[in-house]
């Protein structure tokens, strides 16, 4: 039996849709490469290195890839309807990396990281942000001073945003995430 390259995409597409789209997962390779798979799973070493991948490609073949030197150089996943980016730890480091949630995507990038101020049982928890500029600059955003001076000079470069937006410049989650989104919205 001959199979055309028509009917092999044809199989390929009816295969990925036949899957309910919550259950396709992906990564996405420093070379660009994007592998599309079912049951994707990771962990990293305690410098953010990826050190494990597990997933299950399309065709039920499952791929196990068990420490550093293995793994490919993954930038992106997508697991579970989250997107997970690798970012540095620091901004702008080369060395320590991490890889945490994608909470607004657009011109403006914002990653939630939880960062434990202690080791004791009561540990208190710090959210930062860390946003990626259109530059493609790294900006770590805890205090509300660092929205006064870097974010809202930079949403007020865009005249779409600020005749639309009537909020408060805050460096709280959710109303952060709502402002971002809106200038993504208004100014891709």
């Amino acid at each position: 039996m001959r199979f055309t390259i028509s009917s092999i995409i044809f199989i390929f597409f009816f295969a990925i849709s036949s899957l309910a789209q919550d259950e396709i997962d992906y990564f996405i390779k420093q070379t660009k490469d994007t592998v599309f798979c079912t049951d994707l799973q990771f962990s990293t070493n305690s410098r953010g290195e990826m050190n494990f991948l597990r997933y299950t490609r399309l065709d039920n073949s499952p791929i196990v890839f068990k420490s550093k030197k293995t793994v490919p150089f993954v930038l992106t996943l997508f697991i579970e309807g989250k997107t997970i980016d690798r970012i540095p730890l620091t901004p702008n480091a080369k060395k320590q990396i991490l890889y945490t949630e994608r909470r607004a995507d657009g011109a403006l990038k914002v990653y939630l990281v939880h960062q434990d101020n202690s080791d004791s049982k009561e540990a208190t928890v710090m959210y930062i942000f860390y946003i990626k500029m259109t530059d493609g600059q790294f900006l770590k955003i805890n205090k509300k001073k660092n929205v006064q001076e870097v974010i809202i000079p930079h949403l007020k470069g865009c005249k779409a945003f600020l005749d639309v937006y009537k909020g408060d410049y805050s460096n709280k989650e959710d109303a952060f995430i709502e402002m971002i989104e809106l200038y993504n919205q208004l100014c891709p």
